[in-house]
């Protein structure tokens, strides 16, 4: 299932209303930066995916940016 823009809205306000640490992982992604703006983002380069793996070669392939998002 994906998130909607309203999803990551709410989700983004939500994390935004806590008072613990948290640790958020996004592919990169503009909407994502906007919504949390301000906070600490750490990014990783070539992130790989196992679902996206090959059956063929059981390998992996690199399907981008993911971002550390961390509010401390």
């Amino acid at each position: 299932m994906n998130f909607r823009v309203s999803d990551h809205e709410r989700l983004a306000e939500v994390l935004k209303s806590i008072s613990g640490k948290f640790v958020l992982s996004y592919y990169d992604h503009p909407l994502v930066r906007e919504l949390y703006k301000g906070y600490r983002i750490e990014v990783k380069a070539n992130v790989k995916h196992a679902a996206l793996a090959s059956a063929r070669d059981n390998t992996t392939k690199p399907i981008g940016k993911e971002l550390l998002i961390m509010n401390y």
